[in-house]
């Protein structure tokens, strides 16, 4: 099958990118509608707003989808020279030996998450026939992150602050890979869920009483604070600060690639070394006992797809 038969007809450029949501929380009425008077709703258009200014500081001239301004969001253009290598990596053990850190990049389409404020959203969690029913053989057309934005001026007590997460939780939910009714893999194969982050605004702001402390401590390097004031100095820390939580993102997206690709290798290789599956999604979702009595062509079938998602990731 060639692109030109896919839904879309991507070209190979389109297809090398990672896209990432964002969605506002805590900024919907009672009655489901959204309400731009929230301080996450204000936040969410600066969170915007940084992000194409991150594009004018790196000189990046591919900021646009297609070199144009769309309503799909902005492409962010992450040199891996500009990248801190993970202190587990290990060109012995990883599936991308030929890769190099100094060479080539990595692209982010950030696009808002909410399904009627952009195509992207709306395809991936409305119109499955676009996006989710070719996942397998265009990973770009899965959703590789979701990051929610809170403001905690909205959050008064720890209970609004609790809402809040669960709501971004249920964002990521919805944006993981859907549990297929009919699937080669079976009806109970666990899911890939996305890369989260939350983004916190305001925390050092004199009216919050929430305290922070229990939420950084559970939810890791996924609780990401920025600093107090977006003007400050120009906006010099606010742009320092967007520069190290985009790598730190993009780093992210790559360990989660390597880590499918060894998951996929293990199953095709059937494990015989005796070490587990790269993630539990492998074990439950392939059949370790139908490739190894399968025949050559089915092994061959299972190999190609297995091996989709090393195709679209990097660009060099």
């Amino acid at each position: 099958m060639s692109f030109s038969q896919v839904p879309g007809a991507p070209t190979f450029r389109s297809s090398a990118i990672n896209a990432v949501a964002v969605v506002p929380l805590l900024s919907s009425d009672h009655q489901g509608q959204d309400d731009l008077n929230t301080n996450s709703s204000r936040s969410f258009h600066d969170l915007m707003a940084l992000l194409q200014r991150y594009n004018q500081n790196s000189g990046n001239h591919l900021g646009t989808i297609n070199g144009r301004n769309s309503s799909d969001g902005t492409v962010l253009v992450v040199p891996y020279s500009n990248l801190t290598q993970p202190g587990d990596f290990k060109y012995s053990t990883t599936p991308l030996r030929n890769f190099h850190w100094g060479h080539g990049c990595q692209r982010l389409q950030i696009f808002d998450g909410r399904p009627y404020h952009s195509r992207m959203a709306h395809d991936r969690l409305i119109n499955h026939q676009l996006t989710r029913d070719w996942i397998d053989l265009c990973p770009s057309r899965r959703t590789a992150a979701l990051i929610g934005v809170l403001n905690m001026r909205d959050c008064p007590d720890e209970a609004t602050l609790q809402q809040a997460i669960q709501e971004w939780q249920q964002w990521a939910e919805r944006y993981s890979t859907p549990p297929y009714e009919v699937t080669a893999h079976g009806r109970d194969f666990e899911r890939d869920f996305v890369i989260k982050r939350l983004f916190v605004f305001d925390s050092f702001h004199e009216s919050n009483r929430v305290d922070l402390t229990a939420q950084t401590k559970s939810l890791g390097s996924t609780f990401v604070a920025f600093p107090p004031d977006m003007e400050c100095d120009n906006g010099q820390v606010m742009d320092l600060h967007i520069n190290v939580v985009i790598n730190d993102l993009a780093v992210a997206v790559f360990q989660d690639l390597e880590g499918k690709i060894k998951a996929s290798d293990a199953v095709i290789q059937g494990n015989d070394d005796g070490q587990p599956l790269a993630s539990s999604a492998a074990k439950s979702r392939f059949s370790l006992g139908l490739i190894k009595s399968g025949s050559s062509t089915e092994e061959k079938r299972r190999k190609r797809r297995c091996g989709t998602n090393r195709i679209y990731w990097f660009e060099h």
